[in-house]
């Protein structure tokens, strides 16, 4: 394995830009028998939780501005898991575990990762191949999408294209 690159100022927009398109746009969180609609992966709750701590009035998370988006993934993701303070692709892949999964999930995949994103990613898939049974195995093929996605960047960074 090739010694990471080194993150540039700020990637974080590079990073949110990675995870929003992972994420995609509007689901009304009912095809899944979810009854918490999502937009840009800011589930309504999470958006209500944002907008009461900033004594806001509640609105629906179909209306989130990309401002609110790019706050309140820094502010609950990126910043807690000190994805600035990585090298890339490895901030990348914390910052992203961290939104699908939770930050103590993501912790955890980091702590037994080692920094290696080769092994935190064989280590996502695995999680994902053990929690796809029953009404989520029709999950699997899309977070299957999402490692791929990753590992592509992954490789890419390990023959120094940032």
């Amino acid at each position: 394995m090739t010694t990471p690159t080194p993150l540039p100022a700020d990637t974080f927009q590079t990073c949110l830009a990675h995870v929003l398109h992972l994420e995609g746009g509007w689901y009304p969180g009912t095809l899944a028998g979810d009854p918490n609609p999502t937009m840009h992966g800011v589930t309504q709750r999470v958006y209500d939780a944002y907008r009461d701590a900033l004594t806001r009035e509640r609105r629906t998370v179909r209306l989130i501005a990309p401002d609110e988006v790019s706050a309140l993934y820094r502010q609950h993701y990126w910043t807690p898991m000190g994805c600035g303070s990585r090298s890339w692709p490895y901030a990348l892949l914390v910052f992203d575990a961290s939104v699908n999964h939770g930050l103590r999930r993501a912790h955890r995949l980091d702590a037994a990762a080692l920094d290696d994103p080769v092994l935190f990613l064989a280590l996502r898939e695995a999680f994902y191949r053990q929690i796809a049974t029953g009404t989520r195995a029709k999950f699997l093929k899309g977070w299957l999408n999402r490692i791929t996605y990753l590992r592509h960047i992954v490789q890419g960074a390990q023959k120094g294209v940032p």
